[in-house]
């Protein structure tokens, strides 16, 4: 549903820069002010990500990761964990079935 709504602000709302969408589910607030697609290429020029969304360093400067939560099939494959900075203990992002979710 969040994803239908920002699908439809970035190809309704025009103007450049697009003006901050901000959308009320479940008492939670967020306000954009970048499209996921303008934050990601964003995220990787500032060396944060790289282009498969793996994490290459926190907003603290870290570049020291674990993962947590790690959850593995009943093969002992590892299918999703989360990534945590060791310095600040940020959560960078998790690894869930072959892809990031940031």
């Amino acid at each position: 549903m969040l994803q239908d709504l920002i699908h439809t602000y970035n190809n309704e709302v025009g103007g450049n820069p697009k003006p901050p969408l901000e959308v009320i589910m479940n008492k939670t607030i967020i306000k954009l002010e970048l499209s996921i697609e303008e934050y990601t290429k964003k995220q990787i020029k500032d060396g944060y990500i790289d282009e498969k969304l793996n994490s290459l360093k926190c907003k603290c400067g870290s570049k020291d990761f674990s993962k947590t939560n790690i959850y593995r099939d009943d093969m002992g494959r590892i299918e999703e964990y989360t990534k945590k900075c060791n310095k600040c203990e940020a959560i960078l992002g998790m690894w869930s079935y072959g892809g990031w979710l940031l």
